[in-house]
């Protein structure tokens, strides 16, 4: 995947929720969260445990290369946060846009698959000395990663230890 998974689903909620960028948070970007009562989404990638992992070689002009693969399945919440019932009354959007026509064709061009259905949950109550709405849509995504690299044929393949013994 080309483009970092927790990126594109910022991409679609921003598009698909009319929310420009300085809405949408990527968890401990660096920068400040709004002081207004609006909305405001933070993403953060919970886990990323692998389903599957493959090497396999292949034949170039300039020698022979190792392509590996990596399955992964990415868990990113995105938490719907605002002072006033914006996040309330609009996390259900967040649903709906990973559900979208503009969702299926970031998909697409990135070559990973977004969940159809995501449990929605009332965190609010972490937020209680700042009387935060929180409402947290737990998103899954599918991803593969690719790395290809050259190797080295055993006549050229240096054998000694890069650590001692």
């Amino acid at each position: 995947m080309n483009r970092e998974p927790v990126k594109v689903i910022a991409d679609i909620i921003s598009h698909e929720m009319d929310l420009p960028n300085d809405r949408i948070f990527i968890y401990n970007d660096g920068r400040e969260l709004p002081k207004d009562d609006g909305l405001y989404i933070v993403l953060s990638v919970m886990s990323r445990p692998p389903f599957g992992v493959k090497s396999s070689y292949k034949e170039t002009e300039d020698g022979l290369v190792e392509v590996q693969t990596l399955n992964v399945k990415e868990t990113i919440i995105a938490s719907a946060v605002s002072k006033n019932t914006d996040a309330r009354t609009r996390a259900y959007e967040v649903q709906m846009a990973v559900n979208s026509v503009f969702s299926e064709q970031k998909q697409e061009e990135y070559g990973c698959h977004i969940s159809m259905i995501a449990p929605v949950r009332d965190m609010s109550f972490l937020e209680n000395t700042a009387r935060l709405n929180r409402f947290d849509t737990e998103i899954t995504l599918l991803a593969a990663y690719e790395k290809v690299k050259d190797i080295d044929y055993f006549d050229t393949y240096n054998i000694t230890s890069k650590f001692e013994q």
